[in-house]
């Protein structure tokens, strides 16, 4: 909330270019989610790193994947840039989802 009250100050602080500052604009919706997104992504990926189940890390991600292409074809001609960053978001959704309901089999693993 408070960046939304202050972002036309951070991105002044921020940016010294008009034409960087004016995307900075246009897309900081997307650059506030990507990053907490991927982030969990990373986070929920690390914990199959060294896991024996390893196939799921790589299910959710082809998942991901598909729903990325596929919303990629349908979303960018009609969004532009905000299609592909909608695309994005979506993959990071779908694979971090994927990954943290079947986190519960890496605790069920016999040693």
């Amino acid at each position: 909330m408070f960046y939304s009250l202050a972002r036309y100050y951070v991105a002044d602080w921020i940016i010294p270019f008009d034409l960087v500052k004016d995307a900075f604009l246009r897309y900081d919706g997307w650059l506030l989610i990507y990053p907490i997104l991927g982030g969990w992504g990373l986070s929920a990926y690390g914990l199959y790193a060294d896991s024996v189940k390893k196939k799921i890390a790589i299910w959710t991600c082809s998942i991901g994947l598909v729903v990325f292409g596929v919303m990629y074809l349908i979303c960018v001609p009609i969004l532009g840039n905000h299609g592909m960053w909608l695309s994005y978001i979506l993959f990071y959704f779908v694979h971090s989802v994927g990954l943290l309901v079947y986190e519960g089999f890496l605790y069920n693993q016999e040693n």
